[in-house]
């Protein structure tokens, strides 16, 4: 490009799976990266990557990841040019992009104006109803807390503040509202600071579709194509495809052509998706996440493009139109999140330590994960283990391979979802794209019969005694046995 990079050094302000993501694409650039770990993470292959590394001295959240002032001085001390916050943390913390302003680093994501405007989601409806666009009627509470009888239930109980299924609850009779509201008050305001909910209706039969974006300081706007991620457990999404299987070009370019009327019209910048729920062949705007997603990878598998290389361009000052090429789309991507959790305790989290992880020497797929063998999982986090992703020239074929990858890396040694996944890529419904927002809780696994110790003794007392054992037989692989 002929102009000299301003961004040498970037600090990492996460961990894990995102911080060895973001690390990739910085050696990649020739850019130098700096991460912080607590105690609890030590050993992580993030860590063990970049460039430079600090312990932060306790595990605690408040005095580690979500301590503004804290990550700043690090970013300080090894002179950082730039912050990548990743996603979750203070990604989306307005108060935190405009902390790396003021000292002079660089923020790489959108300013905090936007920031603040996208993520109280009730400011972000009303400039999205300005703009035009599809909206889910929202539902005004009376003095007495009750539900405007003019629409039906169900209805969703949603935080303003932030999302990732916390601070939500679904309403079905109106004897629940009451505790419903009270329970997701708290739970927002012990999430996000800010315990301001809002009620919208609820659709029982939708998909999730999600657009990404980009945006650059010099007015262009341009789109990715979508992403389906209806397959959730408890509001946080599981499985990811891209594109979604079930749009047609007219469609597609509806809900993306949609998605660049919004970051027009409040002249955003960097990376960011734009979400939508899918009912009845129309769309309705449902929030905008002002970073990179976690589910990232499948749109950067359908069209060659690296998100975290275009954020840090964007940053620098860069021209979309002079580094990437028009975007076009190719194939299937699917992505399965591996959590420790157990599918058969209503996906409670697990905890113990991993002590294989497995790995994948396959083109067209890939593994992120900051988890190495004998690692712990650590208590105080997200209990995320890995992302497998997986590319196919078509859906099918992504899901058969994606199958046989997570059969690669079973994270053994800890209690985990990877085969309640697969399950779900072989099933009838998802093979069939019957792929709603309430498919897990619909969704019931076909349970392999267990065979009763008792006749695995005897069968194994018998091969031991079976004339086919005698020695003159011992090399015949007819009559051999395991």
């Amino acid at each position: 490009m002929g102009q000299k990079r301003k961004i040498e050094r970037i600090f990492i302000a996460n961990r894990g799976e995102i911080a060895v993501r973001i690390i990739h694409t910085c050696k990649e650039m020739g850019i130098e990266t700096v991460v912080a770990f607590c105690p609890a993470d030590k050993g992580s292959l993030f860590t063990l990557m970049a460039n430079y590394s600090f312990e932060f001295k306790s595990d605690s959240l408040k005095e580690s990841y979500l301590n503004a002032d804290l990550l700043i001085s690090i970013a300080q001390q090894y002179s950082c040019d730039a912050i990548h916050p990743g996603y979750g943390f203070l990604s989306e913390n307005a108060t935190f992009a405009n902390l790396c302003h003021k000292n002079q680093i660089c923020f790489i994501g959108p300013d905090s104006t936007t920031i603040s405007l996208m993520g109280d989601k009730i400011s972000a409806r009303k400039k999205v109803a300005e703009l035009g666009i599809p909206l889910l009627p929202s539902i005004k509470l009376t003095d007495d807390q009750k539900i405007d009888s003019s629409i039906e239930l169900p209805v969703l109980i949603k935080a303003s503040a932030g999302g990732g299924g916390r601070g939500m609850r679904i309403v079905k009779n109106e004897k629940d509202l009451e505790e419903s509201l009270k329970a997701a008050q708290s739970e927002a305001l012990n999430a996000f600071g800010d315990g301001t909910v809002y009620v919208e209706k609820y659709l029982e039969k939708c998909r999730h579709i999600e657009v990404q974006v980009l945006s650059d300081a010099h007015g262009n706007h341009i789109h990715l194509f979508e992403r389906e991620c209806s397959i959730q457990r408890r509001h946080q999404k599981v499985i990811e495809e891209a594109p979604s299987s079930i749009l047609n070009e007219k469609q597609r370019k509806a809900i993306c052509d949609a998605a660049l009327t919004i970051t027009k019209g409040i002249n955003y910048l960097n990376a960011g998706t734009i979400e939508f729920l899918w009912a009845d062949e129309q769309f309705y705007f449902l929030e905008m996440n002002t970073r990179l997603q976690v589910e990232h990878a499948v749109t950067e598998m359908i069209t060659g493009i690296d998100l975290v290389k275009a954020q840090i361009l964007i940053a620098d000052g860069n021209n979309l139109s002079n580094f990437l090429p028009k975007v076009t789309l190719h194939g299937y991507a699917i992505e399965a999140r591996i959590y420790a959790e157990n599918p058969e305790n209503n996906f409670l989290p697990t905890r113990g330590t991993v002590s294989k992880v497995g790995s994948i020497n396959i083109p067209n797929t890939r593994v992120e994960s900051s988890f190495l063998d004998n690692l712990k999982v650590p208590l105080q986090f997200d209990s995320m283990l890995a992302k497998v992703c997986a590319w196919a020239p078509s859906r099918e074929d992504a899901a058969t391979k994606l199958v046989y990858c997570l059969k690669k890396v079973p994270f053994a040694g800890v209690t985990n979802n990877n085969l309640y996944i697969q399950t779900i890529l072989n099933s009838k419904p998802f093979l069939e794209r019957e792929t709603y927002t309430n498919f897990i809780e619909k969704f019931t696994p076909a349970k392999e019969e267990k065979v009763p110790v008792e006749l695995l003794a005897a069968a194994i007392v018998k091969l031991n005694t079976s004339e086919s054992i005698k020695e003159e037989n011992f090399y015949n692989p007819w009559l051999s046995h395991d």
